[in-house]
């Protein structure tokens, strides 16, 4: 004799064993994917007062930590230091003398050879102060 099946209950172990297939044996969330896994971290030393600031502004935001300090260090714009300011003034600066040196060319202007050595030279200079400092 041929056993009767019972096709409900079939139905649920197939669908049941798919579940674990996707979810695992014991359930839970789906898998993340390799690009959604947070795998780094950033550590950093702060003051208590800083602490209390930062836990404030968390609390305010109705964020975790983490999403908070994601959300800070990816969508804001980075304060830039005296140095790198003083350095963007002086490529301002090299960019009109070329600009003057275009200039001249295109005029054919007699003062160009001193204008040429002039500005080879404060090139020269910038340069030796860098390796100065970088060694």
């Amino acid at each position: 004799m041929e056993e009767e099946i019972n096709w409900e209950k079939y139905i649920q172990q197939e669908q049941l064993k798919a579940d674990r297939r996707e979810y695992g044996k014991l359930g839970g969330r789906p898998k993340k994917n390799s690009s959604d896994k947070k795998s780094k971290s950033i550590y950093i030393r702060v003051s208590e007062e800083e602490f209390e600031i930062f836990k404030k502004k968390v609390e305010d935001s109705g964020q975790s930590q983490s999403q908070y300090c994601r959300n800070v260090l990816l969508n804001s714009t980075p304060i830039l230091s005296k140095n790198s300011v003083s350095k963007d003034q002086e490529l301002q600066q090299f960019r009109t003398h070329f600009t003057r040196i275009s200039n001249y060319i295109k005029f054919k202007d007699p003062l160009l050879n001193l204008e040429v050595i002039k500005v080879v030279d404060k090139m020269n200079k910038y340069l030796d102060d860098r390796n100065r400092k970088n060694n």
